[in-house]
């Protein structure tokens, strides 16, 4: 993930009213995976939600549960938005590009890194001349998904042992603009997402499911058989005075 604004964003033009606020954000996690078996790999797609510029910022993730992570390969972030050559490309456009380095590696505990400013840059070009730019929240890149790509995608591999139960996973986003004589404006959003990993039943299913319903059935037949039901049923039916 970038560690500061590539680029040059001078052909951006935002709302004067938009540029005076302070940045507010919110993290927008989407679990694509919440049951899993051990071993599989745990799917979240991050897109933030907002408005204002955050000069500074930091994306920290927790995920520091004894035996849940693959030590060996715990997995990657993936960014999809970025600066190149003074415009902002996303999706497909971003990982087919090999000048961009879009992926890094997470480790036994988390991940941290600066989100590069281009998520945080309008989606479309606002000009100060256009009678429509007093709209003081357009639209960011990183509040849209781009060829139905997320603008961030975090994949936690899990280990083969890991144990069953629930585990929770938490983004913090520390974000604000820079200290304005002694005041050091901060704002932080966090969110929590929960990864269930399967039980032995769980993983078998829906065969456990089938089975104790076969079973059922079966004994439930056995019972009518015993109790005389069908023989009463058919001496019934052969005296039936119609047809229908």
């Amino acid at each position: 993930m970038s560690n500061g604004q590539e680029g040059d964003s001078s052909r951006y033009y935002i709302s004067r009213d938009a540029v005076k606020k302070d940045p507010v954000y919110t993290i927008i996690p989407i679990v694509r995976t919440p049951n899993i078996n051990p071993g599989d790999t745990f799917e979240v797609d991050l897109y933030f939600s907002g408005a204002g510029y955050p000069n500074e910022n930091k994306l920290a993730v927790y995920h520091s549960h004894p035996n849940l992570v693959n030590s060996e390969n715990p997995g990657t972030f993936t960014t999809t938005i970025k600066w190149k050559d003074g415009e902002i490309i996303t999706g497909e456009d971003v990982l087919s590009d090999p000048s961009l380095t879009t992926q890094r590696d997470l480790d036994e505990y988390g991940f941290l890194a600066k989100v590069s400013n281009a998520h945080f840059i309008p989606d479309t070009e606002i000009n100060l001349n256009d009678p429509d730019s007093n709209w003081p929240y357009p639209p960011k890149s990183s509040e849209l998904g781009n060829d139905g790509i997320a603008p961030m995608e975090y994949r936690l591999n899990t280990a083969e042992d890991a144990a069953p139960g629930d585990y929770e996973i938490s983004f913090v986003f520390t974000y604000g603009e820079e200290a304005v004589g002694d005041e050091l404006r901060i704002n932080q959003d966090r969110q929590n997402v929960s990864v269930h990993i399967k039980n032995k039943r769980e993983q078998l299913e829906p065969i456990p499911s089938i089975a104790a319903i076969a079973a059922a059935l079966i004994a439930l037949l056995s019972l009518i058989y015993t109790t005389g039901v069908f023989s009463l049923t058919w001496d019934i039916y052969q005296n039936l005075p119609f047809e229908i």
